[in-house]
């Protein structure tokens, strides 16, 4: 089952957009690499998928997050999207994640263009952890037979790359889809362009083995109070601002109240 195409304007409404079910698919997910790519898009940033995930320290790498899941102790949550791609160098599609910089700079060249289908894009990742940074470069306009490509479901791989790291088979899978269909459903959902935050320069470097620690988008589909007052007030301020909430004046515990009142509007 996909997941519907709805503006995310809220967390409760992320909550809303989500969908369950869908079967585990060996699709390997593509992160920027430090050597750069050079890729097309076949999709608009409106097709593209807002996910969370955390860093799993049993298997060693990101796990994507299902609905209502409850994070493993000491881990932390950070929003990523997923594209879809053409590797030029390869002439195959591939299912690309971006980091909130790199989604950011590409906003701004498709509110530019008007298009994200138009062009090639070289896409470079340099430093590591915390101090890691995004070149986008776009190329001249170009022809190139976009119909010839399939489009990926991209919320079968998001699915499939939990189960793989969570160590899960085909069979584990199906009876938890029975027991509840919450369990294997990813935390996905349809990502417009006019939530993406320009401001957000905190990213991880996705192929590092560490926790996103420091990611602002550091926010768990559990929005109650304890783990709110949990959070620094920087993230917070963070929270309020995805919430089109006034923060200016308040203290944490008046943070902490507007946001739950407004997740559960």
């Amino acid at each position: 089952m996909k997941i519907s195409g709805k503006k995310m304007g809220t967390l409760k409404a992320l909550k809303d957009s989500l969908k369950k079910g869908g079967s585990n698919l060996n699709s390997y997910i593509k992160n920027v690499p430090a050597e750069g790519i050079t890729v097309r898009f076949i999709t608009e940033p409106e097709e593209w998928f807002g996910f969370y995930e955390y860093w799993n320290d049993e298997s060693r790498n990101f796990t994507p997050m299902a609905v209502g899941e409850i994070l493993p102790d000491g881990a932390k949550a950070s929003f990523r999207y997923l594209t879809c791609a053409v590797d030029i160098e390869n002439d195959r599609v591939i299912p690309m994640k971006l980091a909130k910089t790199a989604a950011n700079i590409l906003i701004l060249k498709y509110d530019k263009y008007g298009t994200m289908l138009d062009r090639n894009y070289e896409l470079q990742r340099h430093g590591e952890g915390l101090d890691t940074t995004y070149d986008v470069t776009p190329d001249a306009p170009s022809k190139l037979n976009l119909a010839k490509y399939e489009v990926l479901d991209l919320e079968k791989i998001l699915i499939g790359a939990r189960a793989t790291s969570l160590g899960e088979t085909d069979t584990e899978e199906s009876s938890s889809d029975k027991k509840s269909d919450k369990n294997s459903a990813v935390a996905t959902a349809t990502k417009k362009k006019s939530p993406v935050a320009v401001k957000d320069d905190d990213d991880e470097d996705e192929d590092d083995d560490e926790d996103d620690t420091d990611d602002v988008e550091d926010v768990t589909e559990a929005l109650d109070e304890e783990t709110l007052s949990a959070m620094s007030l920087r993230d917070l301020r963070v929270v309020c601002e995805d919430l089109d909430i006034d923060h200016d004046g308040m203290n944490k515990s008046a943070m902490i109240r507007s946001i739950i009142e407004s997740s559960e509007k």
